[in-house]
């Protein structure tokens, strides 16, 4: 189960194009009663759901999951939560909706369907999660990791995997690629890096 901490001011990411006042609104399918508790349970639960390390959530509120001494110190009522995983950082935010409680309950959702893509075989969720690793650029992220087409991590394609590769797949094929690259030091080399990064992303 993840650390998680809830900490004040609101902390978007780098690059970040907030959403302007006059295009917020009310998601139809987000009930309006919905409290901050009951929208950050269902965020927390998401959260332990991963295999994360650690997770942290920001929002403009002093005491945000403690009902008795929550204090609003900000007019934005963004969310944003940072995760690592793997050795990895990753930073999820949501300013689109009018409701701080609406914004947390969008971030439980994609934490869902990333998950969901891998139970479905289109992706891992580290995969999934790769978007969110690097700075914002026009609204979507990149992730530093990516090669240079944008489509995968440097690592997956120098050991030819897919993005619903598992650590069992990476794996197999670094045992079946090093025996043919034995005589070529270079390559090795970053067959031997790939691997790592493999381990590291898919444990």
């Amino acid at each position: 189960m993840a650390e998680i901490r809830y900490e004040h001011p609101l902390k978007l990411p780098s690059g970040w194009s907030s959403t302007p006042a006059s295009a917020r609104g009310y998601h139809p399918n987000f009930s309006r009663n919905m409290r901050m508790e009951e929208a950050f349970r269902y965020l927390e639960d998401e959260i332990n759901a991963y295999d994360f390390s650690a997770a942290t959530i920001f929002s403009n509120f002093q005491h945000a999951n403690n009902e008795r001494l929550r204090k609003k110190i900000g007019n934005d009522s963004g969310i944003s939560v940072i995760i690592k995983i793997g050795g990895r950082t990753h930073h999820l935010a949501c300013d689109h909706w009018i409701m701080a409680e609406h914004n947390a309950y969008a971030i439980h959702l994609a934490l869902r369907a990333m998950r969901n893509l891998e139970e479905w075989g289109i992706a891992t969720k580290q995969y999934a999660l790769s978007l969110f690793s690097g700075e914002l650029s026009g609204g979507s992220s990149t992730s530093s990791s990516s090669s240079e087409s944008g489509t995968l991590p440097e690592w997956m394609s120098a050991l030819g995997l897919g993005p619903t590769a598992t650590l069992e797949d990476a794996n197999a094929t670094y045992r079946r690629r090093a025996k043919d690259l034995a005589d070529q030091e270079e390559e090795l080399i970053t067959l031997n890096q790939a691997i790592d990064e493999a381990r590291k992303s898919l444990s």
